[in-house]
């Protein structure tokens, strides 16, 4: 309820941590609900819309049947700024229901859009896109869409995304992008990892 927007667009964007703990069961259950339901009635109040976008995207941890509806209705709105927060809530929410929303969503022309829809793919782990994630490595000409890119293949992991992340590698000389890179492909093995343990204990 404070007066400057931005500190309640921030106070919005922040409580998704909460959200978070909440589902996971570590915050007592009445302390999460309250977090939710102040977020619920934020999104859909009169506020700026940069407060209830937050709000959609913190939001998008939460299992509330209702939160679908409202990443539903806002990634089909006219407003680009609209779909990129429903497409961060759709990457929140860890379900594949989403998949063909997000991928849809990779080759728009906004940047904004591309780049949550890219953040999302890689939250969901969408190893259907790896190929188009992997052919915007090399055409992708916004630089934190590019970052969004390296980034999600190390979380979606999988053949071919360690050759394409070092080769990019050997060609760079910013210290700054290879730092980046170096953490992209530690968070690689770790992914791939993960993946080898859940396979052999199926």
């Amino acid at each position: 309820n404070d007066p400057d927007v931005n500190v309640r667009a921030e106070a919005a964007r922040i409580l998704n941590l909460f959200v978070q703990l909440g589902e996971l069961d570590e915050i007592p259950e009445n302390v999460h609900r309250k977090v939710e339901d102040g977020l619920l009635i934020s999104v859909t109040s009169e506020d700026d819309a940069r407060v209830r976008r937050a709000a959609l995207e913190s939001l998008g941890f939460s299992s509330r049947p209702e939160v679908d509806t409202l990443i539903e209705s806002s990634f089909h709105r006219e407003d680009p700024a609209w779909q990129a927060s429903a497409l961060i809530a759709m990457g929140r929410s860890i379900d594949d229901r989403w998949a063909e929303d997000v991928t849809r969503s990779l080759v728009s022309e906004n940047d904004n859009i591309r780049k949550a829809a890219v953040q999302a793919a890689g939250e969901l782990s969408l190893k259907s896109v790896r190929p188009l994630l992997l052919k915007m490595l090399g055409e992708e000409e916004d630089d934190t869409v590019l970052s969004a890119v390296i980034w999600s293949l190390s979380q979606i992991g999988g053949e071919d995304v360690r050759t394409y992340l070092e080769n990019l590698l050997d060609q760079i000389e910013d210290d700054e992008q290879i730092a980046f890179l170096e953490e992209a492909l530690d968070n690689l093995a770790f992914t791939d990892r993960k993946s080898t343990r859940l396979n052999s204990s199926h």
